[in-house]
C-alpha cells in the first residue's frame, strides 16, 4: 500500500479474518460439558498452548493428555468445538480480498495447533487457499512474537521483511513483526474500515 509503502500483506487468522473470542470458548466448554471453569483454565495458557502450536506435542497428544481426562469427549468431538464457535470476521475478509483485487500479495501467519487448522478447513472449505502462502505455528516449529517466525516466513515468501506489514489483533505479536524489520498495525474491525477508504483511493 503507498501509505505504508509495502506490497505484501501478512494476515494473523483469529481475530482477524476469523471471530475467536478463548474466554467465551472456555465458557462454552465449561457450560456444554459441565465442567468447572477453573479446571479449563489452565489448558489455554500461552505457555500451555505454545507447546501444542509449536509442534513440540502433536494436537492429538495434547488433547489425550490434557484435555480428554477432563472433558471426557473424542478428538474428533473436540474438533468440532472449535467448528461450532468459528465465524468469519467479515471486516477482516472484505480488507483481504481488497488488497488482492489491487494486486498486492497476502499471506497467512498465525499461531495455531494442527486441531485449529484442521477445524477452519472443515468449517471453511477453501480458506487455506485464499493466500499466496500460509504459515502456521505448529509446520514450522516456532511462535509469535519470536522475530525468528516473521523473518522465516519473510524468506520463505523471498521477500525483506521491510517489504511487508503484518495484521494482528494482540499489540505483542504486533511488536514482534516490527522487531523484525517489518511492518505493523494492530487489527481493529475500525481500522480495517479505514484502510479500505484509504485502499479504494489507490489506482
Amino acid at each position: 500500500m503507498e501509505a505504508l509503502n509495502v506490497t505484501h500483506f501478512f494476515f494473523d487468522i483469529g481475530g482477524v479474518l476469523i471471530q475467536y473470542d478463548q474466554e467465551r470458548f472456555i465458557d462454552e466448554l465449561a457450560e456444554k460439558y459441565q465442567v468447572a471453569r477453573r479446571r479449563l483454565e489452565p489448558f489455554f495458557t500461552v505457555t500451555m498452548l505454545k507447546k501444542v502450536e509449536t509442534g513440540d506435542i502433536s494436537s492429538g497428544d495434547f488433547f489425550h493428555r490434557y484435555l480428554q481426562p477432563v472433558i471426557k469427549i473424542s478428538y474428533e468431538e473436540w474438533i468440532e468445538c472449535f467448528v461450532h464457535h468459528y465465524e468469519l470476521n467479515e471486516p477482516g475478509m472484505l480488507l483481504l480480498k481488497k488488497l488482492q483485487q489491487k494486486g498486492y500479495a497476502t499471506y497467512l501467519l498465525s499461531n495455531q495447533a494442527e486441531y485449529n487448522a484442521i477445524a477452519i478447513q472443515k468449517k471453511f472449505q477453501h480458506f487455506y487457499h485464499l493466500c499466496k502462502k500460509n504459515f502456521l505455528s505448529y509446520e514450522m516449529g516456532l511462535f509469535k512474537p519470536d522475530p525468528a517466525i516473521y523473518l522465516e516466513a519473510c524468506k520463505k515468501a523471498g521477500i525483506a521483511p521491510f517489504e511487508a506489514c503484518f495484521f494482528d489483533d494482540k499489540e505483542e505479536n504486533v511488536q514482534g513483526a516490527i522487531a523484525a524489520g517489518m511492518k505493523g498495525i494492530v487489527y481493529t474491525n475500525q481500522i480495517s474500515n479505514e484502510l479500505l477508504s484509504t485502499i479504494d483511493q489507490i489506482k
